[in-house]
């Protein structure tokens, strides 16, 4: 449900004198809605299933595939980065979206306001640093597999990837940076449409 929908909703109410949901019905609302914005800056579904895929992949490449010692002990950085990773995501997704019942709703939607605040300011803030380390992980990880693998490698094939990789990581960081701006304006909005609600 939209902010506008919320604001539309209490309007009606107002002008009837009456209140077409209950408190609880409302704050179930606002709570949805929230939670809809905050769902934003988060890693999509398919994203999250390419992830678990290159996870159990490596996995298979570390406990059944014939390679060096030096090719395990890449594929295990690169395992250990993607599950700490994934798993600092599902913790923090998951305390993002939980409502304690016993806290009040503009409360509640403040302290989400100023969490989304936080990573926002630490995203731009920082954001030729959080480029450069992906930059080295996912190139590193791309050139130490050609060097241990001893491939015969195109130069420019290489030079292409190299160059994908970092127009890829440029894209999603400033796409980071966009979506937690639209879902703070939008946290924002629906708390100003709660001034006056008993919530």
């Amino acid at each position: 449900m939209e902010t506008k929908d919320l604001k539309n909703i209490w309007k009606s109410g107002a002008d009837k004198n009456t209140k077409p949901y209950s408190d609880s019905q409302l704050s179930e609302m606002v709570i949805r809605s929230a939670q809809k914005s905050i769902r934003r800056v988060y890693p999509s579904i398919i994203f999250l299933l390419i992830s678990v895929a290159v996870t159990i992949l490596l996995i298979v490449n570390i406990s059944v595939r014939d390679a060096t010692v030096a090719m395990r002990l890449l594929d295990l950085g690169a395992l250990l980065i993607l599950v700490i990773s994934l798993t600092s995501v599902a913790q923090s997704f998951s305390a993002m979206r939980r409502h304690e019942m016993e806290m009040p709703i503009r409360n509640w939607l403040d302290f989400k306001i100023k969490e989304v605040e936080k990573s926002l300011n630490f995203s731009s803030k920082y954001f030729g640093i959080i480029c450069v380390i992906a930059l080295l992980c996912g190139l590193g990880y791309f050139y130490f597999f050609i060097w241990f693998s001893n491939i015969s490698y195109n130069l420019w094939l290489i030079g292409s990837i190299s160059l994908g990789v970092l127009i890829f990581i440029l894209r999603s960081q400033r796409s980071v940076v966009r979506k937690y701006k639209k879902t703070l304006d939008e946290l924002k909005e629906l708390y100003k449409q709660l001034e006056g609600e008993d919530l």
